[in-house]
């Protein structure tokens, strides 16, 4: 004998799942690219933007009329929030200061200065006494707000590089004393009172974007580069969810929020935003709109919806309430297929079919190819080869996947994206379709090989070996491939053993000159 393989394959079967798509009804033309939005958490009809333009505009979102415009800032404002009683809001700029304005009269009270590089970030803490702000070299400055004083500064780690230049550094309140601040490659847990960081959760090879804490303060979110949203549970340390993103979608610079009840992410998608279900980690409605890249969210506390872009205008959306904010159209919907279900043994090398339902493909090949991205398992990417993607017919397309074959250990999606260069009269609108991947099951089986060593018998006699399979229970199957040299060897008789349950089926053993195949498998899909 010269040598013995043994592999377990387990086969899952997946479900598609379809999107609703929610257009706006209610846009706010700001005039230069809007960076940031905000709600006031007191006065629901109370909505701020920040711009390009140094500019901070008061929204009616009743009366949909501009309010007032707040002045001061030299260069854009990268984000703004509202005290928590809705009094006081606070704008981070490029310039590197920092300023509080009374939102009633519309005046500013103080510039908050530190800082030696631009703002990217603040935020209050939930009793409104301490405000933070996130710098492009890393620092966080703690402010007392009554007094305006520097109380502390910490911090200093590389940020995330912003598109054209620039860093970013997110800063997001737990609760009074405790600061979710992104530190490149982790989000780092800080007392303030202390000045301590008290818990990492890392993201090793990935650059963490952007952070945001669930209202209950139980849970800490980070948007990271590679195109994911992960969670964590506070009190465990654990990853509770994973939400992939399409990395296509993903930059400039990505921004999410959770909704007011903690059951939803709102997500910028490029020129859209995606809403995610929280306890099923799935994607349940996008909206589109924009023209350019959506750079932030913001919900109301009664689950209005708004959202900021660079194109210029502030849209308002109500996905949970259809009809009272928004105009929901049948779904031009894009489906993910495969011949057999995706399982992380068959991704590599795997032919994805996406249909256009009510839309068509445009008749250049290469540049659907340009358009069509997959992400949300690292490692899983468009096909390297020639000619990945192959144009079926004006409603269909192949993709050819590769994986590098980097290990997951929890059931995953794959989301597929359709640009809007790909779709014929496509209204600048992309698409997007899921499908499930089931991970690898670990097996604790081991297999042994008696006697060991195998010694090879004398002439004319047999000999005689078994494969033992300990911690089976739970083993769907086995195949089992022996090869030999047949000038010394001839297969008699193999005999499978009888400690899998009565529901399989023996496959047909296979013998040829210098190998035999033998399995067991279940005789039902699992």
């Amino acid at each position: 004998m010269k040598r013995t393989t043994f592999f377990i394959s387990i086969t899952l079967i997946f479900s598609m799942i379809s999107l609703q798509i929610t257009h706006a009804q209610v846009v706010f033309q700001h005039g230069d690219g809007v960076l940031s939005v905000a709600f006031s958490p007191v006065d629901d009809t109370l909505l701020a933007s920040g711009s390009s333009d140094g500019t901070v505009k008061l929204w009616d979102v009743e009366a949909q009329t501009d309010v007032a415009t707040l002045e001061g800032h030299a260069i854009a404002i990268a984000s703004i929030a509202f005290s928590p009683n809705g009094i006081l809001l606070a704008s981070g700029s490029y310039d590197g200061a920092v300023k509080l304005w009374n939102v009633n009269t519309h005046s500013n009270i103080a510039t908050l200065e530190g800082h030696a590089v631009p703002v990217t970030s603040v935020a209050f803490s939930p009793d409104g006494g301490t405000l933070a702000s996130g710098a492009g070299d890393g620092r966080v400055k703690l402010w007392d707000v009554a007094t305006h004083q520097n109380t502390a500064t910490f911090g200093g780690y590389d940020a995330f590089v912003l598109e054209g230049g620039g860093w970013h550094t997110p800063v997001s309140f737990l609760s009074n004393t405790t600061l979710a601040v992104s530190a490149l490659n982790s989000v780092k847990l800080w007392d303030v009172e202390a000045e301590e960081n008290i818990v990492t959760f890392e993201v090793l090879e990935d650059v963490v974007v952007s952070v945001s804490c669930s209202p209950d303060g139980t849970t800490v979110a980070a948007g990271l580069v590679s195109g994911v949203i992960k969670l964590w549970d506070v009190a465990t340390g654990t990853n509770t969810a994973t939400f992939p993103l399409p990395s296509q979608y993903f930059l400039p610079l990505p921004a999410f929020q959770f909704s007011p009840d903690g059951t939803q992410i709102a997500a910028t998608l490029d020129e859209s935003v995606a809403l995610w279900d929280i306890e099923t980690s799935t994607q349940i409605n996008t909206l589109f709109g924009h023209t350019e890249a959506v750079r932030s969210v913001s919900f109301s506390s009664d689950g209005t919806l708004a959202s900021g872009a660079l194109d210029g205008t502030v849209r308002l959306w109500n996905p949970s309430l259809p009809g009272v904010l928004q105009e929901t159209q049948p779904q031009e919907t894009l489906v993910a297929s495969t011949a057999f279900p995706l399982t992380e043994a068959n991704l590599h090398g795997n032919i994805v079919t996406l249909t256009l339902n009510g839309q068509q493909f445009v008749d250049e090949e290469w540049a659907i190819e340009y358009e069509i991205s997959v992400s949300g398992i690292e490692g899983v990417a468009v096909s390297s080869s020639f000619s990945p993607v192959s144009r079926m017919s004006d409603t269909e397309v192949t993709v050819e996947l590769e994986f590098d074959g980097t290990d997951f250990d929890t059931d995953a999606a794959l989301a597929f994206i359709v640009g809007s260069d790909a779709i014929v009269d496509s209204n600048g609108q992309g698409i997007i379709a899921l499908i499930p991947v089931t991970a690898i099951q670990k097996s604790d089986a081991t297999v042994s090989v008696s006697p060991s060593p195998v010694i090879s018998p004398a002439i004319g006699e047999e000999l005689t070996f078994s494969l033992n399979i300990e911690g089976g229970e739970n083993v769907a199957g086995y195949q089992a491939t022996l090869w030999f040299d047949p000038t010394a060897l001839y297969p008699v008789d193999i005999t499978n053993g009888d400690y899998l349950p009565a529901d399989v089926f023996i496959a047909d053993q296979v013998a040829s000159e210098n190998l035999i195949d033998t399995a067991i498998l279940y005789d039902e899909e699992l």
